[in-house]
């Protein structure tokens, strides 16, 4: 085995031909590149399991096992590693089979270096891109997963295909058992016309018009205020399920009940002191007192006449 210091990205070399594995080593290593090279398929196969290099090249014609079967057990072990093939006998059949074992591309001895170095570049490339993407969708499930509001998609019927762990903290119901409710079973029936309505204007592809509330239920009946914002998501141009974020707007909505309350009792208070004021007729203002503590408590009653 030979290889070069580490200065940059990993490269792995494998080819029985010692001229060309130093070769390559040297001109790499003035690229700025960490080269390993191994004459042997399985050896270099152990080699690329424990270090996983960016860029494997690997010759078709090895002693101890083909080329091809490398590739396929390299990406098998190694997805993140981008396998590029080297041979000089090059068809269109074997460049096919080595894209379809997940070799990144294909090259003929003798080759051009300036051509080799472009492709290694450009594996290197999609190989951080891969990265960065696998990062982000790390990043985006656990904020998806930590998030204090509900994130939920559910079919065109409102029935629910997922859900992350705070509709479970906040609704009481396990998490697979989300996925067998349907919005109905969940939003108040004064409520449910309005979620349906916006699951229609969305498939109308009507503008949109920011977030609305809604009565839901726990599964214990207790009542959950929601603010519900969702967007419609299509595949091959056909609407496929609607997407939502749903806030616990349940405190608000009750210090709002309160507040009004406390409202409507000062009113009634400074109007039963007017009446007071302007007669001493006991009766009148018993009367008055009476009307307004059901203004208070919003009970209606009904006087036979």
């Amino acid at each position: 085995m030979e290889r070069t210091i580490d200065t940059g990205p990993g490269i792995l070399i494998v080819d029985d031909d010692p001229g060309l594995r130093k070769t390559l080593s040297d001109i790499l290593r003035g690229k700025g590149y960490a080269a390993t090279a191994i004459a042997q398929g399985r050896v270099a196969l152990a080699w690329a399991e424990a270090e996983t290099p960016a860029v494997a090249l690997i010759d078709l014609r090895l002693e101890d096992m083909p080329g091809l079967e490398l590739v396929g057990e390299i990406k098998k072990r190694c997805p993140a590693t981008e396998c590029i093939v080297l041979t000089g006998y090059a068809s269109q059949a074997l460049a096919i089979e080595a894209v379809n074992l997940g070799a990144y591309g294909y090259v003929q001895k003798p080759y051009a270096m300036e051509q080799l170095l472009l492709l290694i570049h450009r594996a290197i490339e999609k190989r951080a891109a891969a990265a960065a993407l696998r990062e982000s969708e790390e990043r985006f499930r656990e904020l998806v997963e930590t998030a204090d509001d509900i994130i939920y998609s559910h079919d065109l019927a409102g029935n629910f295909i997922s859900a992350n762990p705070a509709a479970t903290r906040i609704y009481g119901y396990p998490r697979e058992e989300i996925r067998r409710l349907n919005i109905a079973q969940i939003v108040a029936p004064d409520y449910l016309p309005l979620a349906q309505q916006k699951i229609r204007e969305k498939l109308a592809g009507t503008p949109r018009t920011g977030p609305y509330e809604l009565l839901t239920y726990h599964k214990d009946g207790d009542p959950i205020w929601v603010e519900v914002s969702t967007r419609l998501l299509e595949r091959e141009g056909r609407p496929v399920e609607v997407q939502g974020i749903a806030r616990d707007i349940t405190r608000r909505k009750r210090a709002e009940e309160e507040s009004q309350q406390r409202n409507r009792e000062l009113v009634a208070l400074n109007a039963l002191a007017t009446a007071v004021g302007r007669s001493l007729d006991l009766e009148e203002i018993l009367n008055e007192a009476a009307d307004k503590v059901m203004e208070i408590i919003q009970v209606d009653v009904v006087q036979d006449y």
